[in-house]
């Protein structure tokens, strides 16, 4: 009797192929690691945005302006 199909280590292989992996924590977190990066740039950008009008916004205080 000969082994045939999914029966045969090629035919297993040839099964297992369709299959994924379950997802792992570090999977997971991989996935979310370019949000993170997003709200981190929009977080720096606001925060240069604010200090390069800040002094445009404040009354001035007698300091000279070189600029």
């Amino acid at each position: 009797m000969a082994i045939t199909g999914g029966r045969a280590e090629p035919g297993k292989t040839a099964l297992g192929l369709g299959e994924r992996p379950p997802q792992t924590q570090f999977h997971n977190g991989f996935k979310r690691f370019p949000f993170l990066l997003l709200q981190v740039a929009v977080v720096l950008a606001t925060l240069v945005f604010i200090a390069h009008t800040l002094p445009e916004l404040l009354p001035a205080s007698g300091a000279v302006d070189r600029g």
